[in-house]
């Protein structure tokens, strides 16, 4: 059976109105979605991808989807802060740092090392030309691989 009217959308003016009633009324709004798991990874793995790949536009966009899916991730606002100041873009890089501020522990070595790149040091560059100490380079993933992030910098 179907029925008599289709359903009445509220208007913006009912909206204005309802949702100081609700806050009154001890109700709350819903509480902002947490990022899938497996589709928060999916977007770093491009990020690295696209980074390991010295492409650093398309890295950018995968690092900024990361951002947006998930605010706080310290590792995509890191890559976003050495990517803008690898283009020399300073607004950007700062804008991202504050946010990093915000998202790890003070004095943490992700956030001492954007500090440096924002105050004018070099951002880091994968060059095939460098050969890397292996041992370090074993400890730095196996740090990442366990989200030991400070770790996998200090390796």
């Amino acid at each position: 059976m179907k029925p008599s009217h289709p359903p009445r959308r509220l208007s913006h003016r009912t909206w204005l109105y309802a949702v100081p009633i609700l806050f009154a009324a001890g109700g709350s709004l819903p509480a902002q979605a947490q990022p899938d798991p497996a589709a928060l990874g999916a977007l770093i793995e491009q990020g690295r991808y696209w980074d390991g790949r010295e492409q650093v536009a398309r890295a950018r966009e995968a690092w900024q989807r990361v951002v947006d899916a998930d605010p706080s991730n310290s590792e995509a606002l890191a890559r976003l802060v050495a990517l803008a100041s690898r283009q020399n873009d300073g607004a950007a890089a700062r804008l991202y740092l504050e946010r990093l501020r915000k998202a790890v522990p003070p004095g943490s070595a992700v956030l001492k090392e954007a500090e440096a790149l924002v105050a004018g040091g070099s951002a880091p560059r994968r060059n095939s030309d460098i050969t890397p100490d292996q041992a370090a380079l074993t400890r730095a993933r196996a740090a990442a691989a366990a989200q030991d992030y400070d770790g996998a910098l200090t390796a």
